[in-house]
């Protein structure tokens, strides 16, 4: 039997790691899998059998972290700063603290993959 068609295993990470990004909604998931992407096509780094396992397992792991990374700007440093959820009730609320950089305007709908506190710039 010919295994031509048949992908390595390796090469499952990536789709894995796209669909457990989506599921997470996690940026740092994404990242990781973009990293892992990249890795996968340089040859030097695909006969790295330990960098592809410390990539996996943190694209595992990472969206499980209470801190989060955003891209959001905030006035002063970097800092971590709380989640605001915009329940409908107190939407604008949220909204005008997080253009003071109070917080990080998230959805009501919390899942078990958000993260408490974000990382912001």
């Amino acid at each position: 039997m010919n295994n031509t068609l048949l992908p390595k295993p390796k090469y499952l990470w990536v789709p894995i790691g796209m669909a457990w990004s989506m599921v997470t909604m996690r940026p740092e998931a994404f990242c990781l899998t973009v990293l892992l992407l990249i890795t996968l096509s340089l040859p030097t780094f695909r006969r790295k059998a330990g960098l592809l396992g410390v990539i996996g397992v943190l694209l595992a792991l990472l969206p499980f972290a209470p801190i989060g990374i955003t891209a959001t700007d905030a006035p002063g440093p970097p800092k971590l700063i709380e989640c605001c959820p915009g329940m409908p009730l107190r939407y604008r609320q949220a909204k005008a603290a997080a253009q003071r950089g109070e917080c990080v305007f998230c959805s009501d709908i919390i899942m078990g993959f958000a993260a408490k506190y974000y990382l912001v710039w």
